[in-house]
């Protein structure tokens, strides 16, 4: 469980005793079922993680929304890199795990709107972080987008990174070895 669900579960326990204290218990049952909906929309379950060397995992759980190459930043050595978008319901795990074991070599928060994250404008527009994580000889950089119904508060945690109410998350990738862009099965 990540922390932020105790504190909004906790919260709202409290309201609904208040309320049914006050008033009577079935005015108390909305935010009963808003502490449960916290409580289960902020769990951590384990995963596996593959133990082959160079595999690289889907940074969040989610349905996949497209695969396509695309023109990578002046500063990549390769010209070109993989894209997968990665749409995070609200029904979703919205704990993000760091794709590949290596050393987080950049993080950059970029103020934005919160568009609805179906939107292909919203990977631009929208608050985000952008993580470049380096191992393996190869580089990984992956976004956290804030969705329409976020609370503001994209953050990275110490070992696992958490999005809180947050829609999407994209994944670039590139091999510095090969110098040519592969697709990584997620």
């Amino acid at each position: 469980m990540v922390r932020d669900g105790y504190f909004y579960g906790a919260g709202c326990l409290l309201a609904a005793a208040l309320v049914a204290w006050l008033a009577a218990w079935p005015y108390a049952v909305p935010l009963l079922l808003l502490a449960a909906f916290f409580l289960w929309f902020f769990r951590d379950p384990e995963r596996q993680i593959p133990t082959v060397a160079g595999a690289l995992v889907s940074p969040g759980d989610g349905k996949v929304t497209d695969v396509s190459v695309v023109a990578s930043g002046a500063a990549s050595p390769d010209p070109r890199r993989n894209r997968i978008s990665i749409f995070l319901s609200v029904f979703d795990v919205h704990v993000n795990r760091s794709p590949i074991a290596g050393v987080i070599r950049d993080v950059r928060y970029q103020r934005g709107k919160f568009l609805n994250a179906m939107g292909a404008h919203s990977a631009e527009e929208n608050e985000q972080n952008i993580v470049t994580v380096e191992g393996d000889g190869r580089t990984v950089i992956f976004k956290q987008i804030a969705g329409l119904y976020s609370d503001g508060g994209i953050g990275l945690r110490e070992e696992r990174r958490s999005l809180r109410f947050c829609r999407q998350v994209k994944r670039r990738s590139y091999e510095r070895s090969r110098g040519k862009p592969r697709l990584y099965r997620i």
